[in-house]
């Protein structure tokens, strides 16, 4: 089974963002531990390392991959950019779109998506408002992952705060 079929929800997707306690080989043996947990407890659980790390992770867990984020561009003159092909040729399964950290406008969420699809990448786009909560859906990514403002970093889960 190819690790894009293996999504399935609920999915817990722990991202590395870049800290470095989950960077080079620190970031393989986090990637080999969700692995053994996901295999063990039978839930999916999906990585998000840093791009450097996207293939060595990729090659060494069974668990999908994502990428942190992809930009809304086709290949060509983009230094400094990220590609969804070259996301999609390191080994990952799905991208992460709009997370807080690196949030994008509607237009470039839809021009993401369409990349994604066409290189068969799982989506899953963060939201942080009911008005772009229903604005995401009306684009069909795969996933949407609410992350209210006030909440974030806080540790309290919005299932638990606002289900």
């Amino acid at each position: 089974m190819s690790k894009v079929k293996s999504i399935r929800t609920p999915l817990i997707l722990v991202n590395f963002k870049t800290y470095i306690e989950a960077t080079g080989k620190r970031g393989v043996e986090l990637a080999k531990i969700a692995d053994k947990v996901s295999r063990d407890s039978g839930v999916i659980i999906a990585v998000a390392p840093q791009f450097t790390d996207l293939k060595t992770v990729t090659e060494a867990v069974e668990i999908p991959v994502f990428s942190q984020h992809i930009d809304p561009i086709k290949p060509g003159a983009f230094t400094g950019h990220i590609l969804a092909e070259a996301v999609k040729a390191a080994g990952a399964s799905g991208t992460i779109l709009n997370h807080s950290e690196r949030r994008i406008k509607i237009s470039e969420i839809e021009e993401a998506l369409s990349l994604a699809r066409v290189s068969d990448l799982v989506t899953l786009v963060c939201t942080d408002t009911p008005g772009v909560s229903a604005a995401v859906a009306s684009l069909n990514p795969d996933m949407i992952a609410i992350e209210p403002p006030d909440l974030i970093g806080t540790g309290v889960a919005v299932s638990k705060a606002r289900p």
